[in-house]
This record gives C-alpha cells, structure tokens and sequence, in this order.
C-alpha cells in the first residue's frame, strides 16, 4: 500500500501507519453511520517483470467500535489484487500505426511479422 486518502467528509480524524509489512488504519467519525459508508480510498503499488499478487488480509483484531467504544458487527472480506504488467508490441520491420487495427508492421518483404 503506497497511499491512504481517509474520506474526510465522513471521517475527518484518523491515521495511517506502515510497519513491517503491514498497514494500519484508524478513522473517527463526528456521528453515527448507519449501512454502508465509503471510509477512503488506498493505492496499491506493484513492483514485478510482468504479473504479481498480493493479498488484502484483514487480521483477527479488526473492528469497528461505536461511540462507546464497544465492537460493531461489521463483515471483514479479504481479497487478492493482481497487477499484470503490459509487455510493449515489438516491431521487427517498418511499423505503420493503424488506429482501427492497432500497429501493423511488416518485414522489408512486405509481410505482416506480427
């Protein structure tokens, strides 16, 4: 996770921390929330030659707490996001830029290489 951006219309305190591979974040709202309610929106960063994966795990202490202090019940749902990493078209010849087919390019015969 390269960045966490805390919906501040609904939650205007919080924090974000990153340590040993893990993120944290903690958000408060100025009243009760009933239903679904979007708490912000992280970036994923992936770093690989052409496809990774990395797993969204939530760990056993997660939870949402009221205004008491006292656990919501809430549904924790675990993911996966995968990055594929778009390898370029590489053209052996002369390349002619073809908007409805893509790039076409042929070899000094003529011929299609692609």
């Amino acid at each position: 996770m390269t960045n966490w951006e805390r919906n501040i219309a609904k939650f205007p305190l919080g924090t974000w921390a990153h340590y040993a591979g893990y993120d944290r974040i903690g958000f408060v709202g100025m009243d009760l929330k009933d239903g679904e309610s979007q708490i912000g929106t992280i970036t994923i960063s992936c770093v690989c030659d052409s496809k990774c994966e990395t797993p969204l795990d939530f760990e056993e202490d997660c939870k949402l707490v009221d205004d008491y202090g006292e656990p919501v019940p809430v549904e924790f749902i675990d993911g996966t996001f995968e990055c594929i990493r778009e390898v370029p078209e590489v053209c052996l010849g002369d390349c002619y830029d073809m908007p409805a087919d893509g790039v076409n390019c042929m070899d000094s015969h003529g011929h299609n290489v692609l």
